[in-house]
């Protein structure tokens, strides 16, 4: 599936690249913990760290650089800086 840039948040995108698969099979799939990866897709958890965002990304097929897009970059709360993943 193409990846989105309209105005979208990374737990939005993660939602909608889910297709219809639980959250569980992919908290299984990327190796993060299942009530981490509901808490960046709710938006709890705006600004993953960075090997939780590695991660996330290996198991999506989400490229790391449209990730920290979204982070950085995307509709929602002003994220908090840490790991440095985007330079200031």
């Amino acid at each position: 599936m193409p990846f989105s840039m309209s105005e979208t948040t990374l737990g939005q995108e993660l939602r909608r690249l889910r297709e219809g698969r639980s959250l569980r099979d992919m908290s299984d799939l990327c190796g993060v913990d299942f009530s981490t990866l509901g808490r960046i897709e709710s938006g709890k958890i705006a600004t993953p760290a960075r090997d939780t965002l590695a991660a996330v990304c290996r198991g999506y097929g989400m490229p790391l650089e449209y990730a920290a897009q979204l982070v950085y970059c995307g509709a929602g709360p002003e994220p908090r800086r840490r790991n440095h993943l985007v330079p200031a």
